[in-house]
């Protein structure tokens, strides 16, 4: 940000993402920065439908890119009911406490896709780190507005447990 301050916040992240942050996690998270970028600069500026716009895009694409579907233990799972609840018109503490339950949900599941998917059993009793990345913009997201569902810690898995 220090080297691009005329850049939006979102803008930078989206390039540094894409750009810059190695695995299938940072290309799929920077498109949906770059997503969320385009949705805040297009008009109107309203922040609540600039957020609609952009995660669902995203989503969109990071599903082309990725192949991924609910439930094969992804980001999509963390993102996908958070589109839904923007939808629903949930403010930042409802989108939050929707991208959180999507997060741990992957806990259970068996991964179909994505690093998981080669551990195969081993990964279930923890939520996938992807989905949980996703989880964590979105409890920022309500932190900055105030209004964020409890302390990060509360919906981290505790250190050491599966």
């Amino acid at each position: 940000m220090e080297d691009r301050p005329a850049e939006p916040p979102l803008a930078v992240a989206a390039a540094v993402f894409l750009d810059e942050v190695g695995g299938t996690s940072g290309p799929l998270i920077g498109l949906l920065f770059q997503e969320l970028a385009r949705a805040h600069a297009a008009p109107p500026q309203d922040d609540h439908e600039a957020w609609r716009t952009g995660v669902a895009e995203g989503l969109a694409a990071i599903r082309r890119v990725g192949e991924a579907e609910p439930g094969d233990r992804t980001l999509v799972d963390t993102l996908a009911p958070a589109r839904d609840a923007l939808g629903a018109g949930a403010g930042p503490r409802g989108v939050a406490e929707a991208a959180l339950r999507g997060a741990q949900a992957t806990a259970a599941v068996r991964a179909r896709r994505g690093r998981a998917s080669y551990v195969g059993e081993r990964a279930i009793g923890s939520p996938d780190p992807g989905a949980l990345d996703i989880a964590l913009l979105f409890w920022c997201r309500a932190r900055v507005a105030g209004d964020a569902p409890g302390g990060l810690a509360d919906h981290l898995p505790a250190a050491g447990s599966r």
